[in-house]
């Protein structure tokens, strides 16, 4: 379970029910005309925290949406974020991400929250069912910047500078046995002979204590200087060494210009951003550059809007590298400033690397601050673009027709460079090592020089959409009403290798010298392995064709009525044709009391209950109907030759996840609005969900994935927003409470 408190003081978050339009990719419409469960999130709102990652900026502002991370690093990645709860096992858990009317397929990164005018969060069926197959998880759609017509030309400029704070590595979201505590389960563990194995062999790793009680066992020291070493542990901390060391306090910059302007027949909206940021972490930065430019022409009387949008983004990262798997009573540094050497519970022993080799061998010494200065770096570099184009025509002044289409590329090279002073590649270069003691000869399976770790990846999609819009209101009665189709091809490509005896300066390596195919014996233990070629090529393609109506009908300003239904087409489910696509719909209604005579009190200014029914759903794209298996180079058996491992075998009858979803909400305006209340219980059943499930052997394998499984999650979301003061001086506060849980 998760509750969530927050209380502000700002103008901007004031939700006017005048003003709000909802925005669900495929129409906008006024507020108090949506029958679903969603939330805005306005500009100012947004520019409340300063932030290059438009994600962070929702946090604590958004009702409904979760951060399911405690870690200030990873807080922000799109697979952390739930909305409602988690409502698959295997499928894509994310929520939707919706940028200017397509669902968006790259990095959340390379967007710009400088070029964002509003965000919504649309929450239950009647909201989201317009997405199908992937809005089980939610949706957030995200609206750019655009110009105004007749609006003058408009030139801002804005820059800002944060400052954060190391991580809290003491807090209770990230508990820690305190070294007293780790050193009595060590000791309690040797006792009992948990260590026997690994002191026997005389090369795995054994911590420090362990080591002190080792030598007090063996008799090399006495029982007071044990006593007295252990001691002197328990007052250590490693984690005051990797504050004073390894973190930093980051440092975010940003730069960001736009233009702006329109005149009778056009408008646009031009703007580049620059981003700077220095991470928590030595030797770790990232930097971005983005370019948009928006265009809008009305033409026959303005009876057709052509509109264009250009996104171009390029961003770089890097980082040096990590310090990882530390004994809460590790020392970083000596008395004499030295950076003294380490050994992990996945490592070698001390006095093992301090002796292998007699010295023929590279020094095995693993010192994490020395290594923050070696030549171990890891570089990203992401380029991206996003081209959408869209024609609307007023065939009558109810009826419009629009067409879509949205580009978008992106490629990124990432580069992990491990020189030969680093300890990765020491490490790896002396295990496959081996020495002739006879004449000091040394043979090496790794040349000697530095590992490079080379991946790409490319995306490519393309998304076409027709729609037909129809709005009309006559007397009490107002229909809005909306069809079509879209098409979806998305292509992602990653290939990947690792050059041995690489030369930064050259460019040049050695794979050549290197046998792949030979399984070499460690220097230490009976192990062998092959030198991993690190080669990986894949290639996803991603076809959906999709149907699409949507419907709401008002009478009198007071009851509402909305149904919506949708059919997902792919090949990843089923060979059989009623298999291929998932019919998914919702229906809602909305009774606005407030309207009612009855109802008619002057501290009464709001006063509205609505409910939504039906289907949302997810898609799992490592699971398929038709035979699937997985090949790789490393798949070789003793014969040399190449196989194939079996992932998961044919499955006709497999069917497409779908998520039951209820929503009940209360909306409430007090005193002309200066409290409103707004309140959802929520319900979501997630059917034929896909898991694994053990099946009998004789049939070949012993897990089989298939529609197994099911879940409920459920809760409560709260929101109170007062206007505590309206004169010159405004004070606005709203509270928030959500609570879920999942089963």
């Amino acid at each position: 379970k998760q509750y969530r408190f927050f209380r502000s003081s700002s103008e901007s978050n004031r939700l006017d029910k005048q003003e709000v339009e909802v925005s669900t990719g495929y129409q906008t419409l006024p507020k108090e005309r949506a029958t679903g469960s969603f939330v805005q999130v306005d500009n100012e709102l947004l520019n409340r925290r300063v932030s290059t990652n438009i994600l962070d900026r929702l946090d604590g502002v958004t009702s409904g949406l979760q951060f399911r991370s405690s870690s200030s690093i990873e807080a922000y990645n799109p697979s952390l974020i739930q909305i409602r709860g988690r409502s698959t096992l295997s499928g894509n858990h994310q929520a939707l991400i919706v940028v200017d009317n397509f669902a968006y397929d790259g990095d959340i990164s390379s967007i710009n929250p400088n070029d964002i005018a509003d965000i919504t969060v649309l929450k239950d069926a009647a909201a989201a069912s317009a997405w199908g197959a992937r809005s089980g998880n939610g949706v957030i759609v995200i609206t750019t910047k655009r110009g105004k017509l007749n609006g003058g030309n408009q030139v801002n400029f804005s820059t800002n500078l944060s400052v954060g704070a190391k991580p809290d590595l003491y807090s209770a979201g990230t508990p820690q046995l305190s070294p007293a505590e780790y050193i009595a389960v060590e000791q309690f563990l040797f006792e009992r002979g948990a260590y026997d194995n690994r002191i026997k062999n005389g090369y795995q790793g054994i911590s420090p204590a362990v080591e002190v009680l080792l030598k007090a066992r063996n008799g090399f020291i006495s029982n007071e200087e044990s006593s007295r070493l252990i001691d002197e542990m328990k007052r250590r901390d490693s984690r005051r060494d990797l504050l004073r060391h390894y973190y930093q306090n980051t440092v975010n910059q940003q730069y960001n210009l736009n233009i702006s302007g329109g005149g009778v027949n056009s408008k646009y909206y031009i703007s580049g951003g620059y981003d700077r940021n220095r991470d928590n972490v030595v030797n770790s930065n990232t930097e971005r550059f983005t370019l948009n430019v928006n265009n809008a022409y009305y033409l026959l009387q303005q009876k057709l809007e052509i509109t264009s949008n250009l996104v171009f983004s390029s961003s770089y990262s890097g980082s040096g590298a990590m310090i990882s798997n530390l004994y809460p009573y590790d020392r970083l540094m000596g008395d004499q400033g030295e950076a003294l050497p380490l050994t992990n519970a996945n490592g070698l022993r001390l006095n093992y690397t301090d002796t292998a080799g007699s010295g023929k061998l590279l020094n095995w010494a693993y010192r994490p601050l020395d290594e923050l200065n070696r030549g171990a770096f890891s570089k990203s570099n992401l380029t991206s673009y996003r081209l959408n184009l869209a024609a609307n025509y007023k065939l009558t002044p109810d009826l419009r027709v629009s067409l879509r289409y949205g580009l978008e590329k992106g490629h990124s090279i990432n580069n992990n460079f491990n020189d030969l002073n680093s300890f990765y590649t020491r490490n790896l270069i002396n295990t496959y090592s081996s020495v002739d003691y006879g004449n000091g000869g040394v043979s090496y399976g790794i040349p000697i020089g530095g590992i490079l770790n080379n991946t790409t990846a490319s995306l490519n999609s393309n998304n076409g959409r027709a729609q037909l819009d129809y709005n009309k209101s006559w007397g009490k009665h107002a229909v809005s009403a909306l069809a079509g189709f879209e098409i979806k091809d998305n292509r992602s490509e990653r290939n990947g290798i690792i050059y041995y005896g690489y030369d930064e300066q050259t460019k040049t390596n050695q794979n050549a010298a290197i046998d792949f195919t030979t399984n070499y014996a460690y220097y230490y233990g009976s192990t062998t392995g092959r030198v991993n070629t690190g080669i990986m090529q894949s290639l996803t393609v991603d076809r959906f064709l999709s149907y699409y109506t949507n419907a709401s009908y008002t009478y009198n300003s007071r009851y509402i009525a909305s149904v919506s239904a949708r059919r997902d087409e792919s090949n990843l489910f089923g060979v059989k044709t009623n298999q291929k696509g998932v019919p998914l719909w919702s229906a809602g209604f909305a009774w606005v009391g407030s309207k009612e005579e009855f109802l008619q009190f002057e501290w009464l200014s709001q006063f509205r209950l609505r409910t939504t029914f039906g289907y949302t759903g997810n898609v799992d794209k490592g699971t398929s109907a038709y035979l699937t298996a997985n090949s790789a180079s490393y798949l070789i058996n003793i014969y040399n030759a190449l196989y194939a491992d079996i992932v998961n075998p044919p499955n006709p009858s497999l069917r497409w996840e779908k998520v039951r979803n209820i929503n009940v909400g209360l909306d409430v305006g007090l005193l002309k609005d200066r409290l409103n209340l707004n309140i959802d219980y929520w319900r979501k059943t997630g059917e034929d969900l896909i898991g694994p499930s053990p099946i009998a052997p004789q049939t070949g394998i012993t897990t089989f994935t298939g529609n197994t499984a099911n879940t409920r999650s459920g809760g409560w979301d709260i929101q109170l927003n007062t206007i505590n003061l309206n004169g010159r001086f405004k004070w606005y506060t709203t509270l928030l409470f959500n609570q879920s849980s999942d089963r």
